[in-house]
């Protein structure tokens, strides 16, 4: 680490430091202004949010606020709460996992109905625009301020159809046909005879085991694609009960095979049931008489010995065994 890049964490470090503190000392003059009985219009606690990156699950080594002690003695002692989500999940640009540090209520978007946008890496944008906060978390935040800090009701108005799209499609949408398709229940037609043209279905599989991607990336995720659309200059074929093609295609230099009608193709198919029914009848008395015939050779081996045994048992001998 360069002189340069020390002395920029150092500042970054010694800038959260100096909030944790100034919070520290808000919440003791709260506790004393409360205690003297001074005012009853302030609430009996400060509010207090952070914002840093989640801890890394592929580099579990590096360094994060997080782990501080300083950090885990202030949650323990003024009951914070910690919300770990991406912001790709608020609308964000990119995936961007985060945590945040508050004594806030806060409601976080569900990942399977709004993790469109969390990727695994984010567009080739600057960095100064991903730094940015996602629009719906800010929204989140001003809403729990607005509520909890100044007991206020948050104004709710319609949202354009620009926020709409980058809102995740959050709140549905009657007038929105993803909003509509995404809240369907029934199950999916997967084999559908006459499916819409243009229309690019995805699947997100995953979490899985990190592997290597056709670029040698690591991966986490799978992405998977259909897109439909209509063949030019070709016509659909016509199909029979028999799924095969009702105009056949004549190869030159061979004589073409003999149709049959439908009495014909009937008939045929009939006769053949037939004869294989008698087949089977065939081979089955077979082997009923197969194994009567067994049956029958036991029974006279046995009528044999029976036969032995009495006439050595005259004779004065004994039986043989």
């Amino acid at each position: 680490m360069s002189y340069l890049q020390w002395q920029k964490v150092y500042e970054d470090d010694v800038l959260l430091l100096m909030m944790m503190m100034l919070y520290v000392v808000a919440q003791m003059g709260r506790d004393v202004t409360l205690r003297n009985n001074t005012t009853k219009a302030l609430k009996p606690r400060v509010a207090f949010l952070i914002e840093q990156p989640a801890i890394s699950e592929r580099f579990p080594e590096s360094a994060s606020l997080w782990k501080l002690e300083c950090w885990h003695l202030m949650k323990f002692f003024y009951h914070f709460k910690e919300y770990t989500f991406m912001q790709g999940d608020f609308g964000g640009i990119a995936r961007k996992p985060t945590t945040l540090g508050t004594n806030l209520e806060l409601t976080l978007p569900d990942p399977k109905v709004h993790g469109g946008r969390s990727r695994e890496d984010g567009p080739d944008i600057d960095s100064r625009e991903l730094a940015r906060w996602a629009p719906r978390m800010m929204r989140e935040i001003a809403t729990a301020l607005t509520q909890q800090v100044q007991d206020k009701q948050v104004m709710m108005r319609k949202l354009s159809w620009q926020e709409h799209v980058a809102n995740v499609h959050f709140p549905f949408r009657r007038d929105c046909v993803i909003c509509q398709r995404a809240s369907a229940t029934r199950r999916p037609h997967r084999r559908q005879e006459h499916p819409e043209a243009h229309v690019l279905a995805l699947d997100l599989c995953g979490p899985l085991k990190w592997g290597n991607d056709i670029d040698g990336d690591e991966k986490r995720y799978l992405l998977a694609g259909s897109y439909t659309w209509p063949a030019e200059g070709k016509e659909p074929i016509d199909l029979d009960d028999d799924g095969a093609p009702e105009d056949e295609v004549e190869v030159e230099g061979e004589e073409p095979l003999p149709q049959l009608d439908d009495e014909e193709r009937s008939e045929d198919r009939r006769e053949a049931v037939r004869q294989a029914g008698e087949r089977r009848e065939e081979e089955d008395e077979a082997r009923r008489r197969a194994e009567r015939g067994e049956v029958e050779e036991v029974e006279e081996e046995d009528d044999d010995q029976q036969k032995e045994d009495e006439e050595q048992q005259e004779e004065g001998g004994a039986p043989r065994t």
